[in-house]
């Protein structure tokens, strides 16, 4: 049977471990990412991979544009153009599609334009540590699994959509930064039994221990 969040309020089984309030979102990722876990190292250095990966796309389409072959560098740019746009919408619907998955309802969407942050809740629902997993990983396994796929076809083929798979499968693992923190904050207690809920009204997120 599913916890709800008036089985953790008030409890004497279960502890407040964390109040986030959502508008401080993006504090508690750098923090998390700050903290040395085999998680955030290995993501960080994914990261720098994925980056250095960019700049070299960018460099190479910059070559071809100056030697009079501009196609690299249109599909990179479009794929940023893409990417800072209808991916960030849909890497949020892959949320919500975990969350219908994983039998959620109440799903809502939310952003704060001026922190570039983006998020998905289902309000007063309790999530348990491995369904918190799935739902985080799943838009990251879902793109690149997509985004793989079309680059072999792209190889394969010998199209130019390539610079674009590449490009976007780039910028989407920065994307994923938050989801891999919040990761990263189970990791760091995972000799706790942590469930986590989201209040839309109160704007903020919690997470409590079993005792």
């Amino acid at each position: 049977m599913r916890l709800a969040p008036i089985d953790l309020i008030d409890n004497p089984e279960f502890e407040l471990l964390v109040k986030l309030e959502h508008k401080n979102a993006k504090q508690f990722v750098k923090e998390q990412l700050r903290r040395n876990s085999q998680l955030t190292k290995k993501y960080l250095w994914y990261q720098l991979a994925m980056v250095t990966l960019l700049t070299a796309l960018i460099s190479s389409g910059l070559i071809l544009w100056y030697v009079k072959s501009a196609v690299a560098l249109i599909f990179v740019f479009g794929a940023l153009c893409f990417s800072f746009t209808f991916l960030i919408f849909i890497h949020e619907m892959l949320h919500g599609l975990a969350f219908l998955l994983l039998g959620f309802n109440k799903i809502s969407f939310g952003a704060d334009i001026r922190k570039f942050v983006f998020y998905v809740q289902a309000d007063q629902q309790v999530l348990s540590r491995q369904e918190f997993y799935i739902l985080a990983l799943f838009p990251l396994v879902t793109v690149k699994i997509v985004t793989v796929i079309a680059i072999l076809v792209t190889i394969i083929t010998h199209s130019p959509w390539l610079w674009f798979w590449i490009t976007t499968m780039t910028i989407h693992s920065l994307f994923c930064a938050g989801d891999i923190a919040f990761i990263s904050f189970f990791k760091h207690n995972a000799d706790k039994e942590i469930f986590t809920f989201d209040s839309k009204a109160e704007k903020c997120s919690y997470f409590y221990k079993r005792l």
